[in-house]
């Protein structure tokens, strides 16, 4: 006899009973294949689920506590869901693992990208070309040589504060002078001036020292320095003994004004002469009305650029982040600067405050500004900065036969931070004057 069927097992329910007819959700849907077999596609891997999650033919009662999952247009998952129609349960694998199925994408998307990426590099290609033509027309156009010296010329004008460094050689004969100069320049109206000579003769050197400045109250000083040494020179060449009455009187002065500065005020000045008081504080207002008026700056501007009168003789190359011209000039140029400059508004207002000061370009001679003549030879060489176009140093040199000489070189620095001080002592034109009379008067008397 077969064997009893044992309590815990039951006889597997047909599935079209656990399955109501009624429900069409529930009803078995055709299985949509692609176009295409699917190993053609390049999918990615289709994760299999672990032979945990599949159940060998369960007892009739679990199946049929089992939730039914509606069949998809999805052929992996209508896959499973035939399964579960057949009697075996299958876990479905996520949505988030089932691979994409759509071919088109896959296929377009990297045309799109090649296509973007192109026209990426041809646009950079492109913009690349344009910036390094602009860059070399400006740098053209910036460093032409002779802009580069207009630029510094008008640089020089313009700057409102400026130090000259200038050592001047003058070699003539059996005498030789060296000239120190340095200047300063707070504004148009303010500066300073220190200059040392040293003169060599017969094997004897004499140094004197002067300086001056204006300072900015409109006031003018002025101090002379070492007198002593030239004095007691020009005393032994004048046969003047020491311990005279005339060489102590020398000397007494000397004392005084040696070293000393010597202040000359508007009021001073108009003790002397009321005009030339009036004339000073007038050209003192013009120029402070120049240096704070861009419309007159201006006018000087374009009258040298519309006439320049100094012009490129030689380009003697680059160095030291400067270029180097030598330069000539041009009397035809500079007619017509002087004639346009007549006309600006600074010319006349210090024309309105001296009708004795003139300019005539009609007085230039010919040969005014050019670089040689038959008698004496020259040279100018303008050192400028390669990107500010400011003059760095200026050396000129001549001669008129092999025992006359002169060279001198100039460093300025522009738009420095220039401060002149107002001196802490100091003695009056009066003062000096009247030491002055006294040193005449002693001298006078001892020749009477």
């Amino acid at each position: 006899m077969p064997d009893e069927p044992q309590e815990n097992q039951q006889p597997i329910a047909p599935i079209q009973d656990i399955i109501p007819q009624n429900d069409t959700n529930l009803a078995p849907q055709p299985v949509v294949t692609p176009d295409e077999p699917i190993a053609q596609l390049n999918l990615d891997p289709v994760i299999t689920p672990t032979p945990t999650s599949i159940l060998s033919p369960a007892p009739a009662a679990d199946i049929a506590s089992t939730p039914v999952v509606p069949v998809s247009s999805d052929p992996v998952v209508a896959t499973e869901t035939q399964a579960v129609n057949q009697g075996v349960v299958q876990t479905t694998t996520p949505q988030s693992i089932v691979p994409d199925l759509n071919p088109a994408q896959s296929v377009i998307a990297k045309p799109k990208k090649s296509k973007k990426f192109i026209a990426a590099v041809v646009i950079s290609i492109i913009l690349a070309l344009s910036i390094s033509f602009t860059a070399l027309g400006f740098n053209y156009w910036y460093q032409d040589p002779q802009k580069v010296l207009s630029d510094a010329i008008v640089n020089a004008v313009i700057s409102k504060a400026s130090i000259y460094s200038s050592d001047i050689n003058i070699d003539s004969n059996s005498t030789k002078v060296k000239i120190s100069i340095t200047t300063k320049q707070a504004n148009y109206a303010t500066g300073s001036l220190d200059v040392k000579i040293t003169a060599t003769y017969s094997g004897k050197s004499y140094s004197i020292d002067t300086s001056a400045l204006i300072d900015k109250n409109g006031d003018l000083y002025f101090r002379l320095s070492n007198l002593t040494s030239i004095v007691a020179e020009a005393k032994s060449a004048m046969g003047i003994d020491t311990g005279s009455t005339i060489s102590d009187s020398i000397d007494n002065l000397v004392s005084k004004i040696d070293g000393t500065w010597v202040k000359i005020s508007s009021a001073d000045i108009k003790q002397y002469s009321s005009t030339y008081a009036t004339t000073k504080t007038c050209v003192n207002d013009a120029m402070t009305k120049f240096e704070n008026d861009s419309t007159q700056v201006v006018e000087v501007i374009d009258a040298y650029k519309k006439n320049p009168f100094l012009l490129i003789d030689k380009d003697l190359g680059q160095k030291d982040g400067n270029f180097n011209f030598q330069i000539k000039g041009s009397t035809t140029g500079l007619k017509a600067f002087i004639a346009s400059l007549k006309t600006t508004k600074i010319y006349n207002a210090i024309h309105d405050c001296d009708n004795s000061f003139t300019i005539d370009e009609n007085s230039i001679k010919d040969n005014t500004g050019s670089s040689s003549s038959t008698d004496y030879s020259s040279r100018l060489i303008l050192s400028i900065d390669y990107w500010s176009h400011q003059i760095t140093k200026i050396d000129f040199s001549g001669s008129s036969d092999a025992n006359n000489s002169f060279t001198a070189v100039i460093v300025p620095q522009f738009n420095q931070k220039v401060t002149i001080d107002t001196p802490a002592t100091s003695i009056s034109l009066t003062e000096l004057s009247s030491y002055i009379q006294q040193a005449y008067d002693s001298f006078y008397s001892t020749y009477q």
